[in-house]
């Protein structure tokens, strides 16, 4: 739900011709002068440095190197130079390098997106990481029912002083991954984005599975899981294939509906998404779709120990 990106501008050195995916009749691209070696021991000594060990993933070229499904380490990233040469992958070139990083503190899990490409269009970042946050102050407690939760987060998303909390907690966070990056990435020029609350509108798929999430003896609160199959909800966020959470559909459309009502979310660092991430508008500007017609297709109600949508008649 809170979100930010870092890019990072590596050495390179300007070629002729189009990069590899860019516009064919491009006159000139950017290649990176390092080799796959160097470019994953920076990318992991400005991991340590920022105290971000678990690698949830590592992926070269659409190649699966390392998949940690089972958490059974947090300390990966110190052995990404040793797993790669063991593949003979530090002899050879690559287009793609991906990673996906997970962090956790008392207030907040962190997932790391990390992508570094070789050959980029001319003028654009070889680096780009993009990091989600959830702070653990919205997730659901165990035991915890269904009025309670939503009680609950209604009053988080009217409350401007909790909010700007968790976005501090997590600018924090995210700050720390850039200077890491900004001391380690020898040459670079290291850029970041302010961190923002992306609310995603869920779409009527989402809201379907919905009722899925228990409560009360069945409340499971989010946890460590990387996904070995595509996970519902399908949104364009890193963090769900990596945290298994059965209420983010749940909290977000919480979100949106104290965002149409009230004043505390619309904020310029605000914004509501669809589930690709194309941003559908800002939260200053939420007054002008209080009576969005998406909204009036459905009612939630919370009955016994789970939540239910009901869909209005057409």
């Amino acid at each position: 739900m809170l979100v930010g990106r870092i890019v990072a501008d590596l050495p390179s050195a300007e070629q002729p011709g189009a990069a590899h995916g860019d516009d064919a009749f491009a006159p000139t691209h950017d290649r990176l002068s390092y080799g796959t070696s160097t470019v994953l021991k920076l990318i992991q000594d400005a991991l340590v440095a920022a105290d971000l060990r678990d690698l949830a993933s590592l992926s070269i070229d659409g190649r699966d190197v390392y998949r940690d499904v089972g958490f059974a380490s947090n300390d990966e990233i110190d052995e990404l130079l040793e797993r790669a040469a063991e593949l003979g992958l530090l002899v050879s070139s690559f287009r793609e390098i991906g990673l996906v990083i997970y962090g956790e503190d008392e207030s907040a899990r962190h997932v790391i997106d990390l992508r570094v490409r070789s050959q980029v269009p001319a003028g654009e970042p070889e680096l780009v990481a993009r990091i989600s946050t959830r702070s653990k102050r919205l997730e659901v407690r165990s035991g915890e029912s269904a009025k309670d939760y939503i009680r609950r987060l209604e009053a988080m998303f009217r409350d401007l002083e909790s909010l700007a909390r968790l976005r501090a907690e997590a600018t924090v966070v995210h700050e720390r991954v850039a200077a890491a990056m900004r001391a380690k990435l020898e040459g670079a020029t290291v850029a970041t984005s302010e961190v923002r609350m992306a609310i995603v509108r869920p779409t009527r798929e989402d809201l379907d599975h919905i009722g899925g999430a228990g409560f009360g003896p069945l409340a499971s609160p989010p946890r460590y899981a990387l996904a070995e199959t595509p996970r519902e909800p399908r949104w364009n966020d890193p963090a769900v294939s990596v945290i298994e959470d059965d209420y983010v559909v749940l909290r977000n459309l919480v979100a949106f509906d104290e965002l149409l009502a009230g004043a505390a979310l619309r904020q310029p660092w605000v914004s509501v998404t669809d589930t690709s991430g194309k941003l559908l508008f800002a939260g200053t500007a939420a007054r002008n779709f209080e009576d969005t017609p998406w909204r009036r297709h459905f009612t939630r109600e919370w009955s016994g120990e789970g939540v239910v949508v009901r869909w209005n008649a057409p």
